[in-house]
């Protein structure tokens, strides 16, 4: 008797554990719940934060492909941890892209959110430093540029058929790709969006008004001051 308690709950449990690896921990919550239909999407408010990897595709050129899935494998190693840590959650793993939501809440604010992904972003960005320091001379030098943004996307199932995908999408999520694109144009490695910046609560460096590709307004975006400066 009571090993047919517990199989189901061991049951239960991997099954829980596997989807969380695959999908993240909250999509694996609403995909238990049962929201498995295509069309199950709801608005949410959250930061969103971009990161991609520079010269990815030299990259994979110049290493073995053995070489380029250890290096892709320190990257998220830098990028996801500190996403978790401030509370977000990995939404899509984008070949060398990362998506990541830091998702406002009744106990997260605006402020909290866009703090966390902040800090979370620049967190990501040591931890890379860090890991290039480790390496010796010669060895592939891993750069990201990473892009955040605030605003409201749509989350949930979306595809065709037998396979859907959980993910976050809308205009919101567009236009935080088109700001990451700009960090090579700028070489930057950090781009704040103008909503974004707003709410931080904190003084921001202007990188000027640009214009961006499916977008009509011009699009203000941001930097942060240097330490002296900050």
């Amino acid at each position: 008797m009571y090993a047919t308690l517990v199989e189901p709950k061991a049951l239960w449990r991997f099954s829980a554990n596997m989807l969380t690896t695959y999908v993240g921990r909250e999509p694996a919550r609403f995909i238990l719940e049962g929201q498995v239909r295509r069309g199950d999407i709801r608005t949410i408010t959250a930061a969103l934060m971009l990161v991609d990897l520079r010269d990815f595709t030299l990259l994979s050129d110049r290493e073995s492909p053995r070489s380029v899935i250890r290096m892709l494998n320190e990257y998220f190693d830098c990028v996801f941890p500190p996403v978790r840590a401030h509370g977000g959650e990995i939404m899509e793993i984008m070949g060398d892209g990362v998506l990541a939501i830091f998702h406002q809440e009744q106990e997260w604010d605006a402020a909290r959110v866009c703090n966390a992904a902040l800090a979370a972003a620049t967190e990501s960005l040591a931890e890379i430093a860090n890991r290039n320091g480790r390496h010796p001379s010669g060895a592939p030098v891993l750069q990201a540029g990473i892009a955040l943004h605030y605003g409201t996307v749509s989350y949930g199932n979306i595809g065709s058929g037998d396979r859907l995908d959980f993910t976050v999408i809308g205009p919101d999520v567009n236009l935080t790709s088109r700001i990451e694109r700009l960090c090579r144009e700028l070489d930057r490695h950090l781009i704040l969006s103008e909503a974004f910046a707003e709410v931080l609560g904190r003084p921001m460096w202007e990188l000027g008004a640009f214009e961006l590709r499916g977008f009509s307004r011009m699009q203000r975006l941001f930097e942060l001051p240097p330490p002296d400066q900050g």
